[in-house]
């Protein structure tokens, strides 16, 4: 009775050493260059461009028209909000842009924070182009399309 229990006891023993060094071996395949790792972006995507169109005096529909819903609005304090984007790459190097937009009476008062209007910038403006591609006659690709044109020609 005793030797089963001491070979119970060894088996335990056992197991739970090869389960950690499986386990502690586990954080040590992260740095092989096979394993697929992929960029993990976070938050609103805000370009220059788009912090360029905000003009002073915009209404509040305006701005969330030009920059998205933002990530951040204070409950206490709903003249501010903050956009946050964060890209962490698979490298460990990690980038990251915060806008924070600020409104007086419901209007855009002031932008702080790592994007910031570049001065004398001009928001560009869509360029509308209307193209007219005149209608083609489709000829029949398939057999079967081309005997029914047959058969209405006859007919």
């Amino acid at each position: 009775m005793n030797q089963t229990r001491v070979q119970m006891r060894k088996l335990l023993i056992s197991i739970l050493c090869g389960a950690t060094l499986a386990l502690s071996g586990c954080s040590l395949l992260t740095r092989f260059p096979w394993i697929h790792r992929i960029d993990i972006p976070q938050g609103n995507i805000v370009t220059q461009s788009m912090v360029d169109r905000l003009r002073p005096g915009m209404s509040e529909a305006q701005v969330r028209f030009i920059l998205g819903t933002p990530l951040l609005v204070d409950p206490f304090r709903p003249d501010r909000w903050d956009y946050v984007y964060r890209d962490q790459r698979p490298d460990g190097a990690a980038s990251e842009s915060r806008l924070s937009v600020f409104f007086k009476d419901g209007l855009l008062a002031r932008t702080t924070g790592t994007l910031r209007p570049e001065p004398g910038a001009t928001p560009e403006q869509p360029r509308e182009q209307l193209v007219v591609v005149p209608p083609q006659p489709v000829e029949p690709h398939g057999i079967l399309e081309k005997l029914w044109a047959w058969i209405r020609r006859k007919v």
